[in-house]
């Protein structure tokens, strides 16, 4: 079902810094070797109201992640004290933070002290069902930093993203992935003030060139840039650990279909492809009738399925929804995603059912953005929480 793989041959320009070998245990991830790069001269009112709102459609701020008027906090509330407790008990999280959860969120000179303690040591004595359990309650972007890292060894790198040999990639493959990526973080993120900070808007630009550049096969496609900045956020938007973060995400393997998260892009979009068909299959089992019904409102993929699974519902959903889906796409694979489109389904299938035209379906999933309310996203959480614990479309 799957299609045909990409050649394993990847090559890299002696112009364009090669990635480093990863040091960290068996892969060698060694973060002393890095250069931190934190930011400097933010102001903390702009972020508060710019940086992660207009991104994921202001559905939460900075502060709110880890407040009670987090969505996800409240519906789990004990849940998150008890995993976030059972955390800092394996580590020395109270020596690396302040008061101050902005800067423990967006200054990597933070992250790093976190992660070049004893605490990856301490936190990889976790076995894996631990820590997927951790990450589905986990509230705290220190450890979800950290138990990424602890998750990413365990991901073999895919070999469109693993330079080989040493050659010259063609320049004009090099000149066009320039010239996208410049045009598409501009055109994409025109609101966010963060970009007039020079370090983080020089930095996106590097780790998106970088990780296109690694090879023929690969190369830049829209909707990256959204991937890239949500990793950047969350590693401090230092280089060379966002560069890796992406590169473990692109090559997390679909059980189903044996191929890598990369071919929701490249091979004519052939996992995605898969996916749509997957998605239309269950449709039909759980609800018959109801793709005649959206083909007769003109609702097509490309207007929601697709982009939530391309772009891991990153601009369709508040920041306590987006960051929580990517836990579980580490945790439980990138077939979840599927599981998680028919959770948004089983939520709004009769009041879907009852638009008459494309107009109505719109007030409820406009161009993929999926407005819910409190109570609907209390409703989503559960529903995603019991259909992960039942594994209820035997997609994990």
């Amino acid at each position: 079902m799957g299609c045909a793989g990409s050649s394993a041959v990847v090559i890299i320009s002696s112009k364009i810094r090669e990635f480093p070998p990863p040091k960290y245990n068996d892969i060698n991830l060694d973060l002393n070797t890095y250069n931190p790069k934190p930011f400097q001269n933010i102001d903390i009112d702009l972020c508060e109201e710019y940086c992660i709102g207009p991104l994921f459609n202001c559905c939460s701020s900075i502060y709110g992640i880890e407040k009670s008027k987090n969505i996800f906090y409240s519906t789990f509330k004990d849940k998150i004290k008890e995993t976030n407790k059972k955390l800092m008990e394996l580590t020395n999280y109270e020596k690396f933070i302040d008061s101050q959860f902005l800067q423990e969120y967006i200054e990597f000179g933070k992250i790093k002290a976190f992660l070049d303690s004893d605490n990856l040591d301490k936190l990889s004595e976790l076995s894996t069902e631990e820590i997927n359990e951790c990450l589905l309650y986990c509230n705290n972007n220190l450890f979800r930093a950290a138990l990424y890292l602890i998750k990413f060894k365990d991901i073999e790198i895919s070999p469109n993203l693993c330079p080989i040999h040493p050659k010259n990639l063609d320049e004009k493959f090099i000149e066009k992935n320039k010239a996208i990526i410049k045009l598409d973080v501009y055109r994409t993120f025109p609101s966010l003030k963060i970009f007039e900070n020079k370090l983080f808007s020089k930095n996106i630009h590097s780790i998106l060139l970088e990780f296109s550049n690694r090879g023929q096969n690969m190369g830049y496609y829209q909707g990256m840039n959204f991937i890239c900045l949500y990793l950047m956020l969350l590693f401090g938007a230092e280089e060379e650990i966002s560069v890796y973060a992406m590169i473990k995400l692109f090559s997390l393997k679909s059980k189903l279909y044996n191929i890598n998260f990369e071919e929701l892009f490249i091979n004519d979009f052939c996992l995605l492809r898969n996916y749509m068909k997957l998605i239309h299959e269950k449709i039909d089992e759980l609800y018959p009738d109801f793709n005649n019904h959206l083909e007769k409102i003109g609702v097509i993929d490309e207007i929601w399925y697709w982009k939530w699974i391309e772009l891991c519902f990153l601009t369709s959903v508040g920041y306590d929804v987006a960051s929580k889906i990517i836990d579980i796409v580490f945790s439980y694979g990138v077939d979840s995603l599927v599981g998680i489109c028919l959770a948004v389904i089983e939520m709004f299938y009769e009041d879907i059912k009852k638009c008459e035209d494309l107009v109505g379906f719109n007030q409820i999933i406009n161009n993929g953005e999926i407005k819910m309310n409190k109570k609907q996203k209390e409703k989503f959480f559960k529903i995603v929480f019991k259909d992960i614990k039942t594994n209820k479309y035997n997609l994990l």
